[in-house]
């Protein structure tokens, strides 16, 4: 079976106070946390996916969108909120589409949890219904903190796309 990973920047604070500081701000506005995914169908521009998400019952691994009120019973503790808004989607094919998304919250699996509640799982992603692929095409394109008293970066950090695994994967058809 292939590893199932998403591609990601990574930061470390050098001191304690910089992290303190960044990790009180981390599920605010002031961060802005964009990501690429491809998909088989596309989605439009500007379509904000606001179900909030819970931790699944019956399994560890998986989070449930909350659509109804009715599934709270699905889900272990509190649901949380989560908004996942679609910033653009590019045809690469017939059937592959680049998509585009910023998330204001960090839920875990947030995007692969609101994508799949809309019928739009990401290709490669076996736990929340994509299409088979050898890898889930999933990609943390870029974090960046601002001031939210000056609206000022603070920090960014980008990881740029692998030309051999991004924008269309060559296992899918």
């Amino acid at each position: 079976m292939p590893r199932k990973y998403a591609l990601a920047p990574l930061a470390f604070a050098k001191q304690q106070t910089t992290y303190d500081q960044y990790r009180e701000l981390w599920n605010t506005p002031a961060v802005q946390k964009r990501y690429r995914a491809i998909l088989s169908a596309p989605l439009a521009k500007g379509l904000q996916i606001l179900h909030p998400i819970g931790r699944s019952a019956k399994s560890s691994k998986r989070s449930i969108a909350l659509l109804k009120p009715e599934d709270s019973r699905k889900i272990r503790g509190k649901p949380m909120t989560a908004k996942t808004t679609v910033l653009g989607c590019t045809a690469l094919s017939k059937n592959l589409f680049d998509l585009s998304i910023r998330i204001e919250t960090g839920v875990p699996h947030q995007i692969r949890c609101h994508l799949s509640s809309i019928d739009r799982a990401i290709l490669g992603d076996s736990l929340y219904g994509g299409a088979q692929a050898s890898r889930l095409y999933l990609h943390c394109e870029s974090i960046e903190i601002r001031d939210p008293d000056k609206s000022i970066p603070l920090l960014k950090v980008e990881s740029k796309l692998l030309a051999s695994l991004w924008p269309a994967p060559r296992d899918a058809s």
